[in-house]
């Protein structure tokens, strides 16, 4: 904006006018210093010149007044009315919005004064000290009428819903829920060996579930036997229809598992597990007992599972039914909601059934009693949520739904209906005690720096789990970014991924010193394998749980793995595994992939080189260890970095606990924060000692009575050095043991034991086997005493006469009657009995066991307590069964499928050859007549086509975007045939088939269609048979790639010499499996019979899996076999040859027999 005339004529007299001041006084100036020191009168000043005459400015606008001071808000608060107990209801007070609040102290007087004349009250206090007063629901009306005439009150009464239900609930029991007497009746279905198992508390919550009709959840803490609960409500209802079990994909295993011991009335053709399309009930003819299947595999199959009528459905770890902002779930969550309505009895299993938040609880109460929380999830908010905005960090506001608002009144709802919660503390008092300690860290410049360039895969120096290793040669300094050279990211900005891996130098150095690898031995044993605990180490990120695996491999420690990758049956293997393989010490485990519902009682220690991201994922994964059946206490290691997001974590895992602690267990149960025992700060190795030591710092002084000073040792009555494995055995100097020990956890007198004679739980819940346990020597049941053999066929003949059969005491008949059935799923022996002239095929005998039972002490008297099933105990057919197993043992994987899904006898070799042939191979898997054709064209495979049938176009309809067109034979009656066999397809999805399968009439005719005219294929079902393991040498080349792929080069060859010397020997077959670690360099599917001489297009059965250097000498033998073959055929060629020429004439013997040497087949 430009300046008028008028001020531009003011500014330029303004100007000379300066101008004019400044001459006179530089004239006055050089006046004086030229009089110098003389009297004379002062001179005249001149007259200031004219000035130009201004106008007057302008009048000058004052500034507005400031506002008046905003008025006061009138003084008021808010009453709040809340379910606190089954009879009773508190009244608290608190700020309002918009109103003054007077104090906690002057607003319970008034509401006193005001409600004291309307009905009698208590005052109490809270755990955080709030006061507040407790009445009786039947005083509530004339209460809430009362604080209604309060002026400047808000009040909040309990939801309509909520109060109603609470107020009837004894005509709730007395009119929905079943009698005792019924109870009663349902508990008499359940095996007599499973009742036994039940302890008191488990067959209360089985009656709290029947008392419901089978609709409740089951929220008991980890360990307690939720699974076992669930199966015993299953076992009174599985009469009624199948039962269908929905948990997460690594636990299909176990629960068939647990179905099959529990309950021997499932068989292995009854329970039937969901892996993929191709094990839909659409291709069943009729539906198992028991559906196992996981969530994602029930989104996938939702209609096919919903055509079905199911008596009873379990959901396994439930807390994954979670609720999101959204108005529509996810494809799991959703699935589950569309099918609960259509089953009448649903039972849900979780111990954290909320995992941060009270609002991911609704949909799991709303299955089992529709609209008890709200008509709608955003109704539930409204009422239990404290929902406020908050501002993200790209501008957007949104509602946090993550606090919780009447969390006692939650819980009391919940508790009186559907929920019934216990609490180890409250129940096992024989369980060891779980020590929690946290393990501060600090990070250096070059580990982040080596983290970062990982994560961005430019290490260059190709050694991707250097950063596991420990350090020594760093400084003991703590991070300064500003001087770290290279490394330009705070410890504050780095992500979780980098946190972890920054964490695993540090944690490496702290394991190597622990206490958790024992002092070697005195025969001077360098070997660490038997100076370790069993551990359990969990992490998140696939690179920090890579190094966690390279620093394993590096100490020769024997270690499973379970991450997001690992198969099913490579879960349940581990888990085995690690249970009862003595030399297996650590578990290496992915939190969100095996944090849940698997079963390391056998492990003492558990370790988290990252936090989890939830409380509840916490307390899980430490329960994998503290549960029923663990005999040594528990020690838990939680590894933090200082300076990061760790910190920030930490404090928002205690406060999430609080808030699902609050609404699972109640207001006295509640857990304010994540008890700690220890707080460990992990001090820099030494350069002078070349090893590290630990520095141990006590907790914060929280005792006014405590008064040591920084140089004492401090001792704990309850964290005394004597109460920790293996310490007594350990040369550590004085400083570790000054510890400070502050339990964080607080008391409370009302807490009171449910069960004080609780028995231990039996031998038999929990299996574990030693090395000495495993051994044929161990079994010698011959020197059983007579006694217990007379009692053995006593109880045998108890048996038959049960089942209506033939009494006989000749122990040799006896055992010719026995059959065995293999579990697919599990592995378990079933046993069945088939007695000449009075069963026309084996019955059941409803008994079952693991082959590891059978090479247990079974005939001492110490086992007799841990088993009380007739048949695994008698030493009649002790023999029988070892016989069994170790022929079975001795079958080919391939053999083993084969005789899977029929009742056995031995030998199994006789079985074997009652094997028939297929229509164009025969049992060995060669096709008849042979070939020497690898794989068979796809226009080769076929049978002929029928008469009265054509070819036709088939699109498949899958749901995914790209659609597939095939050719499959129809007949003129529009019947599809199958595309192998051309014989007829009934299945359901035959005339509107959506996979690849749905064009054959069964699963075997599309195994034998792909396994001859894929190799990748045949390779992929070999490995799901024989799993990578090589016939000749037994090497698991599938776990060494898997062992080797983390590993920097060098580290790999090193790897692959100690554990695969026959590969190490032959140079390219080492490079190549060291620069690229994959399947196909460490094994190869090799015909047993080979191609030239007749073994192509083979089924599975002439498939075997060999290492590459056994593959490497079987085909170094096939081609001088092949080689003296030729040079023979050459030498007979030119015998006869010559013998024609003396003879002169062509003798037909002589080219039948030169064709019959050259050419072994037609």
């Amino acid at each position: 904006m430009g300046i008028t005339e008028e001020q531009r004529r003011r500014i330029e007299a303004n100007r000379l006018a300066a101008l004019e001041r400044r001459k006179r006084f530089a004239e006055a100036a050089a006046a004086d210093a030229s009089v110098g020191w003389r009297l004379a009168k002062c001179p005249r000043f001149a007259p200031p010149p004219p000035q130009p005459t201004l106008p007057p400015p302008p009048p000058r606008t004052l500034p507005p007044p400031p506002p008046p001071p905003p008025p006061q808000p009138p003084v008021g608060f808010k009453v709040v009315l809340e379910v606190c107990g089954p009879e009773d209801f508190s009244v608290a007070v608190g700020p309002a919005e918009g109103f003054a609040y007077p104090g906690e102290a002057e607003c319970l007087r008034a509401v006193q004064d005001c409600i004291s004349s309307a009905a009698p009250f208590s005052t109490t206090q809270s755990q955080s000290g709030h006061i507040f007063s407790v009445f009786k629901l039947m005083d509530y009306e004339p209460v809430l009428k009362c604080l209604k005439k309060l002026p400047g009150v808000a009040v909040q009464d309990i939801p309509y819903k909520t109060r109603n239900v609470i107020k009837n609930l004894p005509k709730f029991f007395a009119e929905s829920c079943a009698s005792d007497k019924e109870v009663d009746g349902l508990l008499m279905k359940l095996p007599q060996h499973l009742r036994d198992a039940l302890l008191p508390f488990q067959l209360e919550g089985v009656k709290f579930g029947l008392r419901r009709h089978g609709r409740c959840l089951i929220a008991d803490e980890m360990g307690l036997g939720k699974t076992l609960q669930a199966i015993a409500i299953a076992c009174c209802y599985k009469d009624e229809g199948p039962v269908l079990i929905v948990c997460p994909a690594v636990l299909r295993y176990t629960w068939a598992e647990e179905l099959e011991r529990w309950d021997p009335s499932f068989l292995p053709k009854d329970i039937h597990l969901v892996f993929g399309h191709q094990d839909s009930l659409e291709r069943l003819g009729a539906c198992p007992k028991a559906v196992v299947i996981s969530y994602q595999m029930l989104s996938r199959l939702r209609k096919s599972m919903m055509n079905r009528r199911w008596a009873l459905m379990i959901i396994d770890e439930s807390h994954n039914i979670r609720c999101t902002k959204k108005k529509h779930e996810k494809n799991e969550t959703q699935a589950v909601l569309e099918l609960a309505p259509n089953v009448s009895r649903i039972v849900l299993l979780s111990g954290t059934p909320s995992l941060s938040r009270p609002f991911d609880i609704y949909h799991q109460i709303n299955m089992l009693w529709p609209h008890l929380l709200g008509s709608n999830k955003f109704d539930f908010a409204n009422k239990y949520c404290l929902l406020h905005t908050v501002q993200g960090c790209n501008g957007r506001t949104y509602q946090d739904f993550s606090k919780g608002a009447r969390l006692t009144e939650l819980n009391v709802l919940l508790s009186q209906t559907l929920m019934i919660r216990r609490l180890k503390e409250h129940l096992l008092n024989e369980l060891p005690p779980k020590r929690r300690q946290i393990i501060w860290l600090k990070l250096n410049a070059s580990d982040i720096k080596t983290a970062i360039s990982c994560i961005k895969g430019v290490n260059t120096s190709d050694e991707i789990p250097t950063i596991a290793s420990p350090d020594n040669s760093n400084d003991s300094e703590e991070v300064n970014m500003e001087e770290a050279d290279g490394c330009k990211k705070s410890p504050r900005n780095l992500t979780t991924q980098e946190i972890g891996i920054v964490k695993i130098p540090g944690f490496s150095e702290w394991f190597l010193n622990h206490f958790i690898m024992k002092e070697p031995a005195d025969n001077g044993s360098l070997d660490s394998q038997s100076n370790c605990q069993k551990t359990i180490i969990f992490a998140h990120h696939l690179k920090v749980l890579d190094g966690v695996q390279v620093f394993v491999t590096e100490q020769r420690i024997k270690y499973v793995r379970i991450d997001g990758s690992t198969s099913p049956r490579e879960r349940k293997d581990a888990v085995d595994s690690f249970r009862l393989n003595p030399e297996v010490m650590v578990a290496i485990i992915g939190i969100t992939a095996g944090g849940v519902g698997l079963d390391f009682s056998s492990a003492q220690n558990v370790v988290f080189v990252e936090l989890p991201k939830s409380a509840s994922e916490l307390l899980q994964a430490e329960d994998r260890a503290h549960r029923r059946g663990q005999t040594n206490a528990v020690n838990i290691y939680i590894f933090c970095a200082r300076n990061t997001l760790d910190e920030s974590h930490w404090l928002h895992l205690n406060q999430s606990l609080f808030r699902v602690s609050s609404l699972m267990n109640g207001k006295k149960d509640a857990i304010r924060e994540i008890e700690v025992d220890q707080v460990y700060h992990l001090e820099e190795s030494s350069k002078s000692e070349g090893k590290s030591q630990l520095g141990f710092l006590p907790l914060e002084n929280h005792n006014a009575d405590c008064g040591h000073g920084p140089g004492e040792n401090v001792e704990s009555d309850d964290m005394s050095i004597e109460n920790f494995p293996g310490l007594n055995d350990m040369n550590f100097e004085s400083d570790f043991f000054s510890i400070r020990t502050i339990p964080l956890h607080f008391e409370d007198d009302s807490l009171h034991t449910v069960m004080q004679n609780c028995p231990s739980p039996t031998a038999h819940e929990e299996i574990a086997f030693d090395s000495s346990s495993i051994s044929q020597a161990s079994v010698i049941c011959p020197s059983m005493s007579s006694a217990k053999s007379v009692k053995a066929r006593r109880r045998l003949s108890e048996i038959f006469q049960t089942l209506g059969l033939p009494a006989t005491t000749d122990c040799n008949i006896e055992e010719k009657f026995l059959r065995f059935e293999v579990s697919q799923h599990t592995g378990r022996i079933h046993l069945y009995i088939c007695v000449p002239g009075h069963d026309s095929r084996p019955r059941p005998l409803f008994e079952n066991f693991l082959p590891e039972e059978v090479e247990s002490p079974l005939c001492s008297d110490n086992t007799m307590k841990t088993s009380n099933r007739l048949l695994k105990r008698d030493p009649a057919f002790c023999n029988t069964f070892k016989a069994f197993v170790k022929e079975w043992l001795a079958l080919r994987p391939i053999e083993q499928k084969r005789l899977l899904g029929k009742p056995l006898q031995l030998p199994l070799s006789l079985e074997l050859c009652y094997l028939k042939d297929t229509n164009n191979h025969s049992t060995k898997g060669l096709l008849k007549g042979g070939s020497k054709r690898r794989v068979t064209p796809w226009c080769d495979i076929s049978n002929p086509l029928p008469e009265n049938a054509e070819w036709r176009k088939v699109v498949l309809h899958n749901g995914t975007s790209r659609e597939r067109e095939y050719t499959q034979g129809w007949t003129v009656h529009d019947e599809p045939l199958c595309k192998l066999c051309q014989g007829p397809c009934n299945g359901r999805l035959a005339k509107s088939p959506e996979y690849f399968e749905d064009l054959f009439c069964g699963l075997p005719c599309f195994e034998v269609f792909r396994s001859r005219t894929s190799g990748r294929f045949a390779r992929q079902a070999l490995f799901e048979i024989e799993h990578g393991i090589c016939s000749k040498c037994k090497l698991d080349c599938h776990e060494l790639v898997k062992n080797i792929r983390p590993l920097c080069k060098k580290k790999r060859e090193e790897y692959i010499r100690n554990v695969a010397p026959n590969i190490a020997s032959r140079l390219k077959l080492l490079d190549k499996l060291v620069h690229e670690p994959n399947e196909g360099n460490a094994w190869h599917a090799d015909h047993i019979v080979p191609v030239y001489k007749g073994g192509g297009e083979c089924t599975l059965e002439n498939l075997r899996t060999l290492c590459v250097a056994c593959h490497s000498e079987v085909t170094c033998a096939q081609q001088k076999e092949r080689k003296d073959l030729t040079k023979k055929a050459k030498e007979l060629l030119k015998n006869t040859v010559n013998n024609q020429q003396k003879d002169e004439v062509s003798s037909p013997a002589l080219f039948q027999t030169f064709f019959e040497n050259i050419f072994p087949l037609k």
